[in-house]
């Protein structure tokens, strides 16, 4: 029973925490190809926004950090590994260099 609510409680915060916030990636409706899960488990409870720069090949090249209420470094590296792995829809009609500002979730099991 424990583990049916952790799963439902991380589905339905999957879809009220997920978001890409802003940036250009967003205004000319760039495609996401890989799954994407905007809450991980991790160690500790809280979120983290980050800039990514995505290339024409649709590779996250670049994290930065934008704003986050974690204070354990190892949390932040544990989101920042997880976002460089994302890959966006290819295309030689995109920018050279695509921005976007994603927000990710840390839940600690119970």
């Amino acid at each position: 029973m424990r583990t049916i609510l952790l799963f439902t409680a991380i589905f339905i915060a999957q879809y009220s925490f997920s978001q890409m916030l802003s940036g250009t990636l967003v205004d000319e409706n760039r495609k996401l190809i890989s799954e994407v899960d905007y809450v991980q488990e991790g160690t500790v409870d809280g979120w983290a926004k980050y800039e990514l720069a995505v290339n024409r090949e649709g590779v996250v090249t670049s994290a930065r950090l934008v704003e986050t209420n974690l204070k354990r470094t190892s949390a932040k590296i544990q989101l920042r590994n997880y976002v460089m792995k994302i890959k966006f829809e290819k295309g030689t009609r995109y920018p050279e260099f695509h921005h976007v500002v994603m927000k990710f979730t840390l839940v600690k099991p119970t």
